[in-house]
């Protein structure tokens, strides 16, 4: 029994608040891991109509290395417990933020599926490794299919971040709009091995076993220049920072500070500030008062993020984003996926195949249906591409059939050109692009713009 994972799992429904299937969602989580590969490795408990009290004593009873409670959040980041009456009591993000301070030697992951529990994750998170939270409400079926993938992952023997990784794609997969609701917190310095319950510090982890997020540097910054860790005299690559504080994508880099498609992080410390609040007007106050961090690089990097949180307000159409399709050669995939990160942070929605693309997908099918769905293609050009046969000049010839039904006139195909190269004769009549010349993408984000007018 001391060898298997034990998992807590903690629900709240008070009788004022609209009622929810917890008992459909302990199911679900056990049937999956009692199903799973792995499932001799992991005891389930569950406390259910939880006071605050009830929370210690189950902890001290269980001695759970995994913490997952669902029941009811607030706005304003409050979780709902029940009273002795069965009514609503809610509990504030700094008082389970110290609970789990006095229980972080043992309790290594925390789930919290409830409503707007990100305010909880970010304070919890601060002493566990991995915490989950929601960033808005989110709905019961949609919670539920969470949990399950998280957990059908955990039980085939997967990392906390892939398991959370795959819940996302299970809430894809059933057509869930609420995929982008969950979110993961990583505590600073900690890597998950491959068994989800183990965490260790990075000098403790070989090289070839970091498992790193995809990311991208500017030109200007692909170096091995240091960074000063927060609180510590460790001096780190830039390319060891985006390692160890799950960086998403990088769009600009200011120093230590970077434009990501998440919004603003620190490449010294875990501290993301996430692209929908950058336009509140206290950051720089707020950031003074950090002896870790640049004033000059944040105020630089904060700047440029609200310009692309300007274009993102640009791109909605009716409350949907500018879907764009990047077709392209395979060659160029490290240009393109730049692009595709670009265009990401400006708040349009771009297909690439290594990102939309779901396993055992007919992928010449999701291609086609993808051109038809987009509202712009960009055929992305360089030398090698141009003078190779294969699967790209289909590509542009669907997406040229397609362009023949659109009203005269429309902007639906744009040529891009990577770098200096012939346009083929089926595009010698459309207006093309240079990406590699000075403004090239702000160009290219003009001609967007145009298109969102357009349509």
């Amino acid at each position: 029994m001391d060898n298997k994972v034990k998992i807590l799992f903690l629900a709240a429904d008070p009788s004022d608040a609209t009622r929810l299937r917890l008992g459909q969602e302990l199911r679900d989580i056990r049937e999956h891991l009692q199903r799973s590969k792995q499932r001799d490795g992991f005891v389930l408990e569950s406390r259910e109509s939880v006071r605050p009290g009830d929370i210690t004593q189950a902890i001290f009873d269980i001695e759970p290395q995994i913490v997952h409670f669902s029941g009811h959040g607030m706005s304003t980041g409050e979780l709902c417990f029940e009273n002795i009456l069965g009514k609503t009591q809610s509990v504030q993000p700094d008082a389970l933020a110290s609970l789990f301070e006095l229980v972080a030697e043992q309790v290594n992951c925390v789930v919290l599926n409830a409503c707007y529990s990100e305010t909880q994750a970010k304070a919890i998170a601060k002493h566990i490794p991995f915490v989950v939270g929601m960033n808005q409400s989110i709905g019961d079926r949609a919670a539920i299919t969470f949990a399950i993938g998280f957990y059908k992952a955990l039980g085939a023997g997967h990392s906390f971040e892939k398991s959370y990784k795959f819940a996302q794609v299970e809430m894809q997969l059933e057509s869930s709009p609420e995929n982008l609701t969950p979110v993961l917190y990583v505590k600073d310095n900690t890597f998950p091995l491959v068994a989800p319950f183990k965490s260790i510090t990075p000098s403790q982890i070989p090289a070839d076993l970091f498992q790193t997020s995809t990311f991208l540097i500017d030109h200007e910054a692909e170096n091995l220049e240091k960074v000063n860790v927060e609180d510590s005299l460790q001096s780190i690559t830039v390319e060891d920072a985006i390692r160890r504080f799950d960086v998403s994508p990088i769009v600009k880099r200011f120093g230590t500070w970077a434009v990501t498609t998440y919004g603003v992080e620190c490449l010294a410390t875990y501290y993301p500030i996430e692209i929908e609040r950058v336009d509140e007007t206290d950051w720089l106050d707020h950031m003074r008062g950090k002896t870790w961090t640049n004033i000059i690089d944040f105020s630089e990097a904060l700047s440029y993020a609200r310009e692309l949180n300007k274009m993102r307000k640009s791109f909605s159409i009716s409350g949907k984003l500018l879907k764009v399709f990047l077709c392209h050669g395979s060659e160029d995939k490290p240009a393109v996926r730049k692009l595709y990160y670009q265009l990401l942070a400006t708040g349009i929605e771009p297909w690439l195949d290594e990102e939309n693309l779901l396993p055992g997908q007919d992928w010449k099918y999701e291609i086609a249906k993808a051109v038809r769905a987009s509202d712009v293609v960009l055929v992305c050009l360089s030398r090698t591409s141009v003078n190779k046969t294969g699967f790209v000049q289909k590509e542009i010839k669907y997406a040229l059939d397609v362009a023949d039904e659109k009203p005269e006139g429309a902007i639906f195909l744009i040529p891009v050109r990577l770098e200096e190269c012939t346009i083929p004769e089926q595009l010698s009549g459309k207006q093309w692009l240079d990406l590699f010349q000075d403004k090239g993408l702000n160009r290219l984000i003009k001609s967007l713009q145009a298109c969102v007018r357009s349509i």
